[in-house]
């Protein structure tokens, strides 16, 4: 995703990858997490979400923010402190 990116772009993002893939929301979790896919920006970052995430807080989804998108909010990871 290129350009500025907000959460609603990312959940366009995920339900198109559910739908293209024909994956339940589990399947869309797991993947997510894997991949380590970033819920503000879109980008994937592996296993090193967390450390990104710590060194950008910018990139940080809210929780309270991210209840509106239905699969977005299922794919939210803590962050270390």
């Amino acid at each position: 995703m290129a350009g500025t990116t907000c959460i609603a772009d990312v959940e366009r993002m995920l339900q198109e990858l559910k739908v293209s893939n024909d994956w339940s929301n589990t399947k869309l979790v797991k993947e997510v997490r894997e991949r380590g896919i970033c819920l503000k920006n879109g980008k994937e970052y592996g296993a090193d979400l967390p450390v990104a995430l710590k060194k950008n807080r910018c990139l940080v989804v809210r929780k309270d923010k991210a209840k509106a998108f239905p699969l977005a909010k299922k794919c939210l990871v803590k962050t270390p402190v």
